[in-house]
């Protein structure tokens, strides 16, 4: 299926067998709103992709290109494997879970990961236990696993760089020593800008430590401010 002229298509059918492609070319868009929405197809993407729902939306769907990925609705998007880059990845609403378990407790292993810069709008969530192989700039929240899914502690990813516009990095932990279970962000490149933090379940009875409990680890120069 080729979008092209400004096509601007909504998918409402169910499309559960279908196995083709999509091609969005530049200028256009296309909507889905579940998961049989797309079926097995893959997408080429260098117009918009619109992943809108007020429910759950699980994508395994090949996603490809040098478009957009936008996340609308107030709803989830997960993916768990590594199938979907983009240029830049806008999350207007809702959240983006970029791996639902952590990757000890699957099948599989290999985490999962999402290949594309990620801006965090101001109603926007992003989260779980996978990575971000791009830049990612938060307005909003940047929620770590265990924190948002209670599912065990674990890490998320940034593999680029941070950027703080005001929102909140939230995490769960265990107050012991410094070995103590928590979650954990990870950045191999820079920070910048000013972010929030929180721990919403701080747990144990507390222990000495010698250099405290990291929650954030940044590769790079970390310039920016977590308060």
């Amino acid at each position: 299926v080729l979008l092209s002229n400004g096509a601007d298509i909504t998918l409402v059918g169910n499309n559960s067998g279908y196995a083709g492609k999509f091609t969005i070319e530049s200028d256009n868009s296309l909507t889905a709103g579940k998961t049989s929405h797309l079926g097995q197809s893959s997408v080429d993407n260098s117009g918009m992709l619109i992943l809108d729902t007020e429910a759950l939306f699980t994508v395994t769907n090949q996603i490809s290109g040098n478009g957009k990925l936008i996340k609308r609705g107030s709803g989830t998007v997960q993916l768990d494997g590594n199938s979907v880059s983009a240029t830049l990845t806008e999350i207007d609403n809702g959240l983006l879970l970029v791996g639902g378990m952590p990757t000890a407790s699957l099948s599989r292993a290999i985490s999962a990961n999402l290949t594309s810069d990620v801006t965090i709008h101001r109603d926007g969530a992003l989260g779980g236990y996978g990575s971000v192989n791009g830049n990612v700039s938060n307005a909003c929240h940047l929620l770590m696993g265990n924190a948002l899914t209670g599912a065990g502690s674990g890490q998320f990813t940034i593999n680029g760089n941070y950027i703080g516009n005001g929102g909140t990095v939230i995490f769960n932990t265990e107050l012991a020593n410094d070995g103590a279970d928590t979650d954990k962000l990870i950045v191999t490149g820079t920070t910048s800008g000013e972010s929030h933090v929180a721990v919403i379940s701080a747990r144990g009875n507390g222990a000495q430590t010698s250099n405290g409990i990291k929650l954030i680890d940044v590769a790079g120069i970390s310039a920016g401010t977590f308060k």
